[in-house]
């Protein structure tokens, strides 16, 4: 049983069969929640002798959105655009204001200075941060949610898209329309959502008894064009061709489309191709690629909930994951293999 002078918001949420922030905004008295219910939740916090914690600073109606980038001046993909504007049209309706950073991807990375000076009440990140910067956030006592990563290693909340699923559901699916030669272009996997995609493919070879050679992996430093180019290029060389190639981005699955044609190879008649991240990129090549969406703007709603919730609670969050499910967009740069 909790002691008195020990009772936190969740305490009373839970008693109360609440929810954290209304009891937050009941006490504070930002409006938003009923005289009688207001009523009710402060005489309980009286009664059980709930002290809220002393506010950090006043709240700035702002939020910070962090992309770590290899290059300071551009995202490294972009797919991370796309959360730009997903957060815009999220926040709209919350009267918050979006900050956007890029940080250099460096161990020894410091915290911002919209951080720093109290600009924002919370953070989320994009990009695969380091351990450190994220512990830096926490000492801080800075509301902080992750994208596309996992909490068992940056201890920050997290949410995270279930790729490794539906990548294999693509493989199998393939293989009921006669492929049996695969292989596959990754970007570096120390990125978890990464990494997701190249197991979820792996695994569902290996679920078919495929040989080793049906599944060649080839690694790139980048998710660029040019990178999707040369690995191709190093594929079409081998002397069992694939039949279809799944590339880890929609940028790395266009360059894989250019040196295709070059080779006179037509898609999807001669070779399928199959990416991830359905960025605008996948709609406009030719043919429009088939692209597993990753449910950014789910992602977003997660986040925006978790991020609010430590707000609201004065409290950071930490070890918290939260799974988003995906999908694929079958378009036309895949179909069924093709005939000896």
């Amino acid at each position: 049983m909790t002691e008195k002078g020990n009772i936190t918001l969740k305490h009373l949420a839970k008693k109360l069969d609440l929810a954290s922030s209304t009891v937050s905004r009941a006490l504070n008295g930002t409006g938003g929640v009923g005289e009688a219910k207001t009523r009710e939740i402060r005489l309980l916090a009286k009664e059980l002798g709930y002290q809220p914690k002393p506010l950090r600073k006043k709240r700035a109606d702002a939020i910070g959105l962090l992309i770590v980038t290899d290059a300071k001046s551009r995202p490294d993909d972009a797919y991370h655009y796309e959360f730009v504007y997903a957060l815009n049209r999220a926040c709209k309706d919350l009267d918050w204001h979006v900050h956007v950073e890029l940080i250099h991807r460096d161990n020894d990375a410091q915290l911002p200075a919209i951080i720093k000076q109290h600009r924002v009440d919370g953070v989320l990140i994009t990009g695969y941060p380091s351990e450190t910067f994220c512990r830096r956030l926490i000492e801080a006592q800075m509301p902080t949610v992750v994208l596309d990563d996992l909490s068992k290693r940056v201890t920050c909340a997290c949410v995270c898209p279930d790729i490794a699923k539906q990548t294999a559901t693509i493989v199998h699916r393939l293989m009921d329309v006669g492929h049996e030669r695969f292989a596959y272009v990754t970007a570096p996997t120390d990125y978890p959502t990464v990494l997701q995609r190249l197991d979820g493919y792996l695994g569902a070879l290996q679920e078919a008894g495929f040989a080793t050679d049906k599944g060649s992996v080839i690694k790139v430093p980048h998710s660029a064009i040019h990178s999707g180019q040369i690995a191709t290029r190093q594929l079409m060389q081998n002397p069992v061709k694939p039949t279809a190639i799944f590339y880890a981005t929609d940028r790395l699955a266009l360059g894989g489309m250019i040196e295709l044609a070059r080779m006179g190879l037509s898609v999807p008649t001669d070779i399928s191709v199959i990416s991830h991240d359905n960025t605008s990129l996948s709609q406009e090549t030719d043919p429009p690629l088939t692209s597993v969406d990753l449910n950014i703007n789910s992602s977003i709603e997660a986040a925006i909930e978790l991020l609010q919730q430590q707000i609201d609670d004065n409290e950071v969050m930490t070890d918290h994951q939260i799974t988003i499910p995906v999908q694929t967009v079958w378009r036309a740069s895949s179909g069924p293999a093709p005939r000896s």
